[in-house]
């Protein structure tokens, strides 16, 4: 107790428990749209541009594309005339976190896409479409 002036003040102490609880959130799929960035021909590989939009409020790095289910706009030109090399994925490929709309950012796959040697010659300016996967994980610091 302190007096001063013939006023005392005194100080108490005061503790205080409780409980309290945070929920996780969870992660939302990421989308992935691309298109070959040259022309496919005969023995001849392309990188693909892919543009991977993220809607997690958290980043995500890249560890894996796997391209499938190839198919051809054009009669005799099968699927099977193009495939995915053994490239590599490169390393450190972050795609932002979302701020309030999603993030959208082109990611390049170089030398990842190929047409067979000898591709049938009905492919010559065939369309072709494919599923691509992504494996991912993330970032967050």
């Amino acid at each position: 107790m302190a007096v001063s002036g013939g006023a005392a003040w005194a100080v108490w102490s005061l503790t205080g428990t409780g409980s309290a609880e945070a929920t996780a959130g969870s992660v939302a799929t990421l989308t992935v749209t691309g298109a070959s960035t040259t022309a496919l021909v005969p023995g001849a590989v392309t990188d693909v541009t892919l543009s991977v939009t993220n809607p997690n409020k958290f980043p995500v790095k890249i560890t894996s594309i796997t391209f499938s289910g190839f198919g051809s706009d054009k009669a005799g030109c099968a699927g099977t005339n193009v495939e995915q090399t053994a490239a590599l994925v490169p390393a450190g490929l972050i795609v932002p976190a979302a701020t309030g709309s999603p993030s959208v950012t082109p990611v390049d796959f170089p030398a990842s896409l190929k047409m067979i040697a000898n591709a049938a010659n009905e492919c010559q300016g065939a369309k072709f479409t494919f599923s691509t996967d992504l494996g991912a994980e993330s970032a967050a610091a």
